[in-house]
């Protein structure tokens, strides 16, 4: 795998677009890249899809809803990635499919922002989930037909790899490209943001948690595949249970 580092250092035009269906996708898929190119000077813009409102709740809501819940969350965790630039849309979480409006609001913040690198979920949607997957087939297509726009999915490898993609997709995930190397204050930095988003049980101090914070301090790095732009990727709708 090559240095991502070295990649990011060759950028003339400084733009990072990360576009992720849920809140709490961005930290977790690209929080480490996202606080990198910050510090380099990149103008960063983040964005959601949905507001995540079917997502289980492992807190006391305290009257609030799910979406208010979670966009509150999305904004800390902005906050402490150090983005000025972010906004949560509100289109159906689990209905992306289904509701496609959304494709001209992506096109046209791809035409306004003309960002060099675009972060998304790559076609096989690692979960399985149908919002990573259309996201990621749509967001392909818009690239395509731009020209001076790369493609980073994030990837996984070995053990991550075995963890976390729902086995019905893990053919499709591809191969990671580059590596970037996490100090451990990044780490740290990486993991309050996760932690930022309380509700989906990031800080619920157990076993998941205990093997997740340790994961990410034993392993400081996140590895990306960069889209071949002139290949067909394949992607298969598999069973998911919201």
């Amino acid at each position: 795998m090559k240095n991502l580092d070295q990649e990011l250092k060759r950028i003339k035009n400084k733009k990072l677009l990360v576009v992720f269906p849920h809140p709490d996708d961005e930290a977790v898929m690209a929080g480490g890249l996202i606080r990198r190119v910050v510090d380099l000077g990149f103008r960063v813009v983040v964005v959601c899809l949905t507001k995540g409102e079917l997502g289980k709740i492992y807190i006391n809501g305290s009257g609030r809803s799910t979406a208010q819940i979670r966009e509150e969350e999305f904004k800390k965790s902005m906050a402490v990635l150090g983005v000025s630039e972010s906004s949560l849309w509100n289109y159906p979480d689990g209905g992306l499919r289904k509701s496609r409006s959304w494709q001209h609001q992506l096109s046209d913040l791809v035409d306004r922002f003309q960002p060099s690198v675009v972060v998304t979920y790559d076609p096989s949607g690692m979960t399985g989930h149908p919002d990573h997957i259309v996201l990621a087939i749509e967001m392909l297509s818009l690239v395509k037909i731009r020209k001076g726009i790369r493609l980073w999915w994030p990837s996984l490898f070995g053990e991550a790899r075995k963890m976390i993609v729902d086995a019905g997709v893990v053919d499709l995930l591809p191969k990671p490209s580059f590596r970037l190397s996490l100090s451990l204050n990044e780490s740290l930095i990486k993991w309050q943001a996760i932690s930022a988003h309380a509700s989906q049980g990031w800080t619920k101090v157990g076993t998941a948690w205990i093997l997740c914070l340790g994961w990410l301090l034993r392993h400081r790095y996140e590895d990306y595949a960069e889209a071949d732009l002139g290949r067909n990727y394949g992607h298969r709708y598999v069973k998911f249970k919201f």
